[in-house]
């Protein structure tokens, strides 16, 4: 598959390939474990909902209700078109996902701005080569 896309599969199960536009962030949805069939950890959405702002709250819970491993060329236009956020709290939104780990920036030759996001923020590693990453992987569930 060509550099600038992400392959998607719809709900319909259709395979569609999304093309990726250069320095647009490719999200990655990683989730706090298998949950058999639920579409999220409650506890865990409790502290989200306590710890962030509402309108980031409305872009967590954008991400949250996708599958895991499922990849999102995040856009600003569908995020307008289908959430509450205005353009100012879209951008406000994704800087404190950052800031606070739920988005975290991962190396990938593929993409200059690929993300994993987590239902539960990841304890950021003093001495690590990803952005806001821990550096042991196997603390990870997904």
């Amino acid at each position: 598959m060509p550099k600038n896309k992400i392959r998607v599969v719809t709900k319909n199960q259709n395979v569609v390939d999304i093309k990726v536009v250069p320095n647009q962030k490719v999200i990655e949805i990683h989730k706090v474990h298998e949950k058999k069939g639920k579409i999220l950890d409650i506890p865990t959405n409790r502290v989200a909902q306590k710890e962030l702002s509402a309108q980031t709250y409305v872009l967590y819970m954008h991400f949250v209700l996708n599958l895991p491993e499922y990849k999102e060329a995040l856009s600003l236009e569908h995020i307008l078109n289908t959430t509450s956020l205005s353009e100012r709290g879209y951008y406000k939104a994704v800087k404190e996902l950052i800031e606070k780990q739920y988005l975290v920036r991962k190396p990938n030759k593929d993409f200059s701005e690929f993300y994993h996001f987590y239902e539960k923020p990841q304890p950021q590693a003093p001495n690590s080569d990803e952005v806001g990453s821990s550096s042991d992987e196997s603390q990870d569930e997904i």
